[in-house]
């Protein structure tokens, strides 16, 4: 639906391209959900779902890119990456403080004061 709103012409290319932006920006939402769940988080796992976040920051990348040569915005791809970055920014954060202490990737516990185990303060 929100495909029909936002595409630049309303033909069937321009509303499943601008549609699966949208999808695209929310898909990784069950994964980190199921993640924070889980709290322990497999090394191939976190691994893969980091890849998914670098990829986007390609993307940001490009936009810049594109912004700098063409002065050339497209809103909608812009927004959904917005979104899908703030939904990983809580995970890169964890991800890569395990990666620098040597550590597992432990999410915090959810619903602790701290946002993590008691006296840890929501730290690793």
């Amino acid at each position: 639906m929100l495909g029909c709103f936002t595409c630049d012409e309303f033909t069937l290319p321009e509303i499943l391209w601008s549609a699966s932006i949208w999808l695209e920006a929310v898909a990784i939402t069950p994964q980190l959900v199921l993640l924070a769940k889980m709290r322990e988080v497999e090394n191939l796992t976190s691994h893969y779902v980091a890849a998914m976040g670098f990829y986007r920051l390609f993307y940001i990348l490009n936009w810049i890119w594109k912004y700098l040569v063409d002065s050339q915005v497209d809103v909608v791809a812009v927004l959904g990456g917005v979104i899908q970055t703030v939904l990983y920014v809580d995970f890169f954060y964890y991800y890569s403080m395990s990666k620098w202490y040597g550590n597992k990737l432990v999410l915090p516990m959810q619903g602790m004061p701290g946002g993590g185990p008691a006296g840890t303060n929501g730290h690793i």
